[in-house]
Order: structure tokens, then sequence, then C-alpha cells
């Protein structure tokens, strides 16, 4: 089973729904079944095993998780505090 994975260069919505260019790189890529970052061959002793499930994970991506720092985590608390701080007291004297 050969798949590919579109990934156009913005956002759909139904206002900009799918081009007939977002194909191309596919197109070129289907009649040689080439394996590229976005396609991939998953071979039917896999579907076999897979109990014949269709979903697509594209195995050439790699999820990659960043965890920040922790004294990036407490900076940004530390001014989130602050701003909050200095709005509070916005309302504070408003309303006063």
């Amino acid at each position: 089973m050969y798949y590919y994975e579109l990934i156009p260069p913005y956002k759909l919505t139904k206002n900009k729904p799918l081009e007939y260019t977002h194909f191309d790189e596919f197109l070129k890529c289907y009649k040689d079944r080439k394996i590229m970052a976005n396609s991939y061959l998953v071979s039917l002793e896999e579907l076999k095993n897979r109990n014949y499930d269709l979903s697509a994970k594209n195995p050439n991506i790699k999820e990659e998780k960043s965890l920040r720092e922790v004294e990036e985590i407490l900076e940004e608390l530390k001014q989130n505090q602050e701003k909050a701080k200095e709005l509070f007291a916005g309302i504070l004297k408003t309303i006063r």
C-alpha cells in the first residue's frame, strides 16, 4: 500500500480549499511509488499484522517534543505574575 501525506502550504478552509497544484509532487512520485519524506510503503504482511488497519502514520516523520527548561518556565511565570499584578492594580485604581 502506497501512502502519501499531503502537506499544503497553508491551513485548509472552506475559502482556501485544496488546489490541483498541491498534488504536483504526489503525481510525480506516484507512478514509480517513490519513497520520499511525505510518502511510504506498507507491506501486505504489515497490514495483516495491524488487522488491516489502513490508518496513515508516516514513519518518516518523527514527532519531537521539546521540553522547555525549568528556568525558562519560571521566568515566564514571574513575568506573568508581574503583569497580572499591574493589571490588578489598574483595576483597583479604576474602581476606587
